[in-house]
């Protein structure tokens, strides 16, 4: 990521700035479930659960993989990282999806279409992530470009919603 952006805008990024913004995407989920707690309570367990894996996510990122990300992480723990990271994503967003399309039902028309235009942003999102690592590996431009314009839709879609 920090090299696709470098090379596109021609400067140099600083390495608190690469670290704010991989810690930044891995709390997105959980912000996005607090605020979507705002509308429905949650569990207290499910807060607490989401609480700990943010709190192990970030964790495990600033260790093991290191922020910025070491090239010389072993890639069989980089592989189990992934996927708790994924994971992560996937059981939070779901959450999220459920609990704000069911949210928007007994609210008036505006309310109902934007609660769940979000909650299908989050799902777009979701699957966007899925996608983008699942062809990592072999990853032909235009799976990549498809990958992008999925996860710009679901930026716009958060932004009208």
């Amino acid at each position: 990521m920090a090299a696709t952006v470098s090379d596109t805008l021609g400067i140099e990024l600083s390495a608190w700035l690469l670290e704010a913004a991989l810690l930044l995407l891995i709390a997105f989920p959980f912000l996005l479930l607090r605020f979507t707690a705002s509308f429905t309570g949650f569990p207290r367990w499910l807060e607490l659960a989401a609480a700990l894996g943010l709190a192990s996510m970030v964790v495990a990122t600033v260790v093991i993989v290191g922020v910025p990300p070491d090239a010389d992480v072993d890639p069989e723990v980089a592989a189990i990282y992934h996927a708790v990271a994924l994971g992560y994503w996937a059981l939070l967003s779901s959450v999220t999806v459920v609990t704000l399309w069911r949210a928007g039902t007994d609210q008036p028309t505006v309310a109902r279409r934007r609660m769940r235009l979000m909650s299908s942003a989050t799902a777009v999102l979701a699957i966007a992530l899925l996608a983008a690592v699942a062809v990592q590996q072999v990853s032909p431009e235009v799976v990549q470009v498809a990958v992008y314009a999925v996860a710009l839709f679901s930026a716009a879609a958060f932004t009208v919603g």
